[in-house]
This record gives structure tokens, C-alpha cells and sequence, in this order.
């Protein structure tokens, strides 16, 4: 028989989200920005495209003004623009679902399941959730980033690293 080390600790499953993501010369980024409930698995994700949306903002203002505008708030607002809101809809969208599988009313647990039971019969909206939640989120515009509609159709040339980017608009300008 194994010897209990420590009593049993329970922690309240829970989300919370900065109203800022910068502010003077510190940038939120990840769980410092936003914690999720580990339902589906999404924190790293959401951190990770915060990363990539902080390197794209950071990496196309060193091509015009420098490394000393890295805390420049109009691009750090680039990035709460590109990153808040895709964040703030997926806390919300967790934390509703949490509710819905942790509820005992017979009648929404029959909703869930039929609702379940069609997103695993329709191969689109399958696909389309499996997109979002692997996205995070979040699309790369040419031109900008921006907070995405749900259920995004991202492809690779969106997520393209910004100097290739650039190469290749300079390539079409010629």
C-alpha cells in the first residue's frame, strides 16, 4: 500500500483575461495575458499564436524604424488588435462549454449530446472546429492581423513568415 504524502487539494478550474495586453515597456503575452480552463487543451496554442503575432508586429517594424521601436504602442496595439479578441472568444466559448458538460439538467445534456453528435457527423463542421481550436483563433491577413470570424479557413500562405512576405509584394510591384 502506498503512503499518502499530502492530503487531496482541489483548485477551482477558471479563466481570466488582462484588460491590457502592454503598458509601459512590459507585453502580456500566454498565460501572463490569458489563463483558460484546460478543457480542450488551448492555452498553448492561444500562447503561441500571441508569440507569433508579437514576432510579426516586432519583425515588420525593425525592416522600417529599428530596434529601438519595439515598445512603441501603436504596434504594440497591433498586436492586443490582432490578439484580444480571438482570445477573449475563446475563453468565452470554454468556459460555456465547461458549464454545458458540467450541468445535471437532463435537458441540456440532451442538447449536448445531439449537438455533439452532429459536429461528429458533418465532416465540414467537424473540420471547421478542429481549424479554430487548432488556430487558436487567429488568421494572418497580407496586410495586417486581425481578430478572425469563427471557425476561420487559415491556410499556410496566411501564416507565412513576414519576409517572405515582403518578398514576395515587392516581387509582384516589379
Amino acid at each position: 500500500m502506498k503512503e499518502v504524502v499530502a492530503p487531496a487539494a482541489s483548485f477551482m478550474l477558471a479563466g481570466t483575461h488582462a484588460r491590457t495586453y502592454f503598458r509601459r515597456g512590459v507585453v502580456l503575452v500566454g498565460d501572463a495575458a490569458h489563463v483558460v480552463h484546460p478543457l480542450a487543451g488551448q492555452g498553448a496554442n492561444m500562447g503561441l499564436m500571441d508569440v507569433a503575432a508579437l514576432t510579426r508586429v516586432w519583425a515588420e517594424s525593425l525592416s522600417y524604424v529599428g530596434a529601438a521601436a519595439l515598445s512603441r504602442a501603436d504596434l504594440l496595439e497591433r498586436y492586443e488588435r490582432a490578439r484580444w479578441a480571438p482570445n477573449n472568444a475563446m475563453l468565452l466559448l470554454l468556459q460555456s462549454i465547461s458549464e454545458i458538460f458540467a450541468t445535471d439538467n437532463s435537458w441540456i445534456s440532451l442538447a449536448r449530446t445531439f449537438g455533439m453528435r452532429q459536429i461528429n457527423n458533418l465532416p465540414f463542421v467537424k473540420q471547421q472546429v478542429i481549424r479554430y481550436a487548432s488556430s487558436a483563433g487567429a488568421v494572418w491577413a497580407d496586410d495586417d492581423i486581425f481578430a478572425a470570424p469563427l471557425f476561420p479557413l487559415a491556410n499556410a500562405r496566411n501564416c507565412a513568415d513576414p519576409s517572405q512576405q515582403q518578398q514576395q509584394q515587392q516581387q509582384q510591384q516589379q
